[in-house]
């Protein structure tokens, strides 16, 4: 390449190649001996991340995000921008995701050549991204931030990968549920169910030199730095590390939800990790603003299981909470928080 690129995509018979300083290449790579150059994109440039699916190519850097038509890869263009600029993109459906560390943006791409902002959630230090069905995962510093993204307009954080500070991730890939975080060390974790994310397995990575990133295939998982480690998707328990220490957290189940009139709520408080003393717990309802709606419980419960219920009605005037999305919030002693998303349904 003319000077170093920070991040290729592969779709097809092409490759495409971002740089810092320069625009986009468009590399043929039918003949993987003889790769050649056939086009550039010269509108976007100062790329540091892109996703390419369908006909259409998601760029993003310092100067902004880019929407590339790649419908004729040798006559590729730049159809749209928005300014936002970015460190990482995940696509998902009609919506793009983009990471600029200190905030998770999500974009309206319905109409790939008008990009639309829609939503916004505060990060931090962000440094990776990945989506999953109707969840996004930052990771930052610390761990892993779980973002629940069904409603692309209120993006709310519901949960950490947490307990593995260790780690510090620089990368992110996720495939069939299982994610896989790389730095020195590759943690293995499963977010089948993101309210409960659970770390299976780790392995050295290594490298010579702190990772680049992350990828998981169907068989295989690379991890690239100075060098490139390869690993089986499915490693062998024989010599396995200890996986990392996770924070314990309250189970909490929600039904009905969607609700009317009224749900209960179901939770249960980890005998394991409290003992049989008793322990502070609160629970409440908040709206999407994060402002107090109900108070279920503020008191000391015994470990194991517990019925609450939410009549739909808010604490101040008794009235009925207006429909839309709230979100339950646990706190207990020893425990992690636990955040659950409930939907108000009109009356009938």
């Amino acid at each position: 390449t003319q000077s170093r690129g920070e991040v290729v995509e592969v779709q097809g018979d092409f490759a495409y190649v971002g740089y810092m300083t320069r625009s986009i290449d468009v590399v043929d790579v039918s003949n993987p001996q003889a790769p050649q150059v056939v086009a550039s994109v010269p509108q976007a440039f100062g790329i540091l991340d892109m996703v390419a699916t369908g006909m259409w190519l998601y760029a993003v850097g310092w100067n902004g995000m880019w929407t590339i038509d790649i419908s004729d890869p040798p006559s590729a263009v730049a159809r749209g921008y928005l300014a936002v600029d970015g460190i990482a993109i995940a696509v998902e459906g009609n919506h793009a995701y983009v990471l600029d560390g200190y905030s998770l943006n999500v974009v309206d791409v319905a109409d790939p050549a008008a990009p639309v902002p829609v939503g916004i959630l505060e990060t931090e230090a962000g440094r990776a991204l990945a989506v999953s069905g109707h969840h996004a995962f930052v990771v930052d510093w610390r761990g892993v931030q779980i973002v629940d993204v069904v409603d692309p307009a209120l993006p709310v954080e519901v949960g950490r990968i947490d307990g593995a500070g260790n780690l510090d991730a620089i990368g992110i890939s996720i495939r069939d549920g299982i994610a896989y975080l790389a730095s020195e060390r590759m943690a293995v974790v499963d977010v089948r169910d993101p309210l409960q994310p659970a770390v299976i397995g780790q392995t050295e990575t290594q490298l010579d030199a702190w990772p680049r990133d992350v990828t998981a295939g169907e068989q295989l998982v690379l991890v690239a730095g100075e060098n490139l480690r390869v690993f089986p998707v499915q490693c062998s328990r024989r010599g396995r590390p200890a996986p990392f220490a996770m924070d314990p957290v309250p189970v909490v189940r929600v039904a009905p939800n969607p609700m009317r009139t009224e749900t209960r709520l179901e939770l249960y408080l980890d005998p394991a990790m409290l003992g049989a003393e008793t322990n502070p717990v609160r629970v409440w309802i908040v709206d999407v603003a994060g402002r107090k709606v109900a108070r279920l419980a503020d008191g000391s419960f015994r470990a194991g299981r517990h019925l609450l219920r939410w009549d739909g009605r808010r604490d101040g005037d008794g009235r009925p909470a207006p429909a839309g999305v709230y979100w339950l919030r646990v706190a207990a002693a020893g425990m992690a928080p636990r955040t659950a998303r409930i939907v108000k349904l009109g009356d009938e």
